[in-house]
């Protein structure tokens, strides 16, 4: 039986438009790069962050990967390394981290031998040792805020450059783990830079300033925090917050640069530059509405995104597409029974941390189908035979459920327009077969077949297997073949395992599907045939809603086979 929980959607094969590092040379074997390490302790590594000592050049194993070991490490205290690329061209080296571009950092709580190797294919470097932990939980004494001082600005890092240990610069504790430094008489000047770091460059935070007393994440080892002070005689107070900084992951700082007091607001901001620049319907694998933003409307802004409210669902997109100018995000929460509810859509964008948004933009299937219309018949003639069967299809769903049946999506078509739908849904076979080809000793059997009527229309089939996790059912369909294995069933009837197949578009409808189980890559079921006409055919006649639904459905079908040729 179909669900009341009705949410039908066929595909068609159609898209409906609307109108409207210095290079260091190191010898290596022709074609051949070569891996050094470089580290922090002149005692394990011979120096420190050297790219092209010859000792610690790694050497390739059979695998293909590549190794260094140090024998008898001592213990030692956040211990770093990375692992330097010479190109055989003589490029410029690269170095390599760990998954986030940062210095291995580890502990060496016993004297031990380490290892440090590099994959060249997956670009990881590893360190192992039995004295070896990388759970390093440091603390930070004294921290500095460290940037571009000027001797003609004293009033600034005390006219100090770069210096990541100047004592003038050492940043207050105002509590634990958070740290604090101000700077009084402070001029104009647009484009000053600032970082904080733990005494030297090997611990250090940067990040982008988004507005004035506004926290923001601290990025470990992270750009230079730019900003700009629009009044002489300024005071300037920057705090970086490592109360919940994690080592082991470099994440959780935060900083904030606080200009004469001023505390930007962050409250969303309504923005009439931002806009949609039209609608168009896809009907793919569902029914798609497409709200397409030209992308200079966005330039200046970041991480665009769309929320849509339909029939007081609230959906937020964030994936979209571009192609020629034009971002473009797809909606498809449009279940046949809500092809007359107004789809309300609101783009947002962010400059910095504020979020800024449209005024909202409304429309509807039905009214996208109705505007269509108006065109002249003769030259979109098929175009309209599609509507008008999409339309008496939504009409169809809402009636089968009760859904404000007082507005149905076909109520304002004319008797004239009504002329154009497909009416006769012709003479209908029933392909189902659960011994189309047979084979000797099945032990799986497919034994019922009926349609799942969800976000699309498939083809859903039960069988019973007696190894599930080893079971794959292959199904074709215009002699393409898609594969589903235990991961793809559901749990069936009477302790069967069934499968839901959406591969099927509306030009399907008269299309076979078979299905074909394998245990262990081995066939082991006869062949089952089934399609959507096939279960159409056993309930047209019978006079009721769902009769009137399946046929609807179906002439839907059968117009967009027509519009698609």
């Amino acid at each position: 039986m179909i669900k009341k929980a009705l949410g039908i959607l066929l595909s068609a094969m159609l898209i409906i438009t609307s109108i409207s590092a210095a290079a260091v040379s190191v010898s290596a074997a022709e074609g051949d790069p070569t891996f050094i390490v470089a580290g922090s302790n002149a005692e394990v590594f011979g120096a420190e962050w050297s790219p092209s000592l010859e000792d610690n050049l790694m050497t390739q194993k059979a695998d293909g990967t590549y190794e260094k070991v140090y024998t008898g490490v001592a213990p030692q205290t956040e211990l770093m390394l990375k692992v330097v690329e010479h190109p055989a061209d003589g490029s410029a080296a690269i170095w390599h981290g760990d998954s986030t571009g940062n210095n291995l950092t580890f502990n060496v709580e016993s004297t031990c031998d380490i290892t440090v190797n590099y994959n060249p294919t997956t670009q990881e470097v590893t360190v192992t040792g039995s004295g070896v932990n990388f759970e390093i939980h440091p603390s930070f004494d004294h921290i500095y805020a460290v940037g571009g001082g000027s001797a003609d600005v004293p009033s600034f890092l005390h006219g100090i450059a770069w210096d990541p240990a100047a004592p003038e610069n050492e940043m207050t504790e105002v509590s634990d783990g958070i740290y604090e430094i101000t700077f009084e008489g402070v001029p104009e000047n647009m484009g000053y830079e600032i970082k904080f770091a733990a005494g030297s460059w090997t611990n250090n935070w940067g990040g982008s300033f988004v507005g004035t007393g506004i926290e923001t994440a601290a990025d470990y080892n992270g750009a230079n925090i730019v900003f700009d002070v629009e009044e002489d005689d300024s005071t300037v107070v920057a705090r970086l917050d490592l109360s919940e900084f994690d080592y082991n992951a470099k994440t959780g700082a935060k900083f904030t640069i606080t200009i004469n007091d001023e505390v930007m607001s962050t409250d969303p901001v309504e923005d009439a530059n931002l806009k949609f620049k039209n609608y168009s319907l896809s009907l793919a694998s569902n029914i798609e509405m497409n709200f397409n933003v030209n992308a200079s409307v966005l330039e200046g802004f970041t991480d665009p995104y769309v929320v849509v409210n339909c029939a007081g669902e609230e959906t937020t997109l964030t994936d979209y597409t571009t192609s020629n100018g034009v971002y473009t995000f797809k909606f498809n929460k449009i279940y046949p029974q809500l092809m007359g509810e107004n789809v309300t859509a609101v783009l947002h964008a962010k400059q910095g941390i504020v979020d800024h948004y449209s005024a909202p933009y409304t429309r509807s299937v039905k009214g996208y189908c109705n505007n269509m219309l108006k065109y002249d018949h003769n030259t979109f003639a098929k175009f309209h035979t599609l509507l008008i069967n999409l339309l008496n299809y939504g009409a169809q769903a809402q009636t089968y459920i009760g859904y404000k049946t007082n507005e149905l999506a076909n109520k304002d078509l004319t008797a004239e327009q009504q002329s154009w739908a497909l009416t006769d849904v012709g003479t209908l076979n029933n392909v189902r077969n659960y011994k189309a080809e047979e084979i000797d000793n099945p032990t799986v059997t497919f034994s019922s077949a009926s349609l799942s009527l969800g976000s699309t229309v498939g083809v859903s089939i039960q069988f019973t297997t007696p190894d599930v996790e080893n079971t794959k059912i292959v199904a074709t369909v215009r002699g393409t073949s898609y594969e589903f294995t235990s991961e793809d069933f559901v749990a069936g009837s009477s302790g069967k395992q069934k499968l839901v197949f959406n591969n099927l578009l509306a030009n399907d409808m008269r299309e076979t599907v078979s299905f074909k189980a394998y245990v262990n890559d081995e066939l082991a079921s006869n062949t089952a045939t089934y399609s959507i006409e096939s279960y159409v055919s056993n309930h047209t006649n019978d006079g009721n809603n769902l009769a009137n639904l399946l046929n609807a459905m179906y002439l839907y079908g059968e117009a967009a086979k027509a519009y698609a040729g």
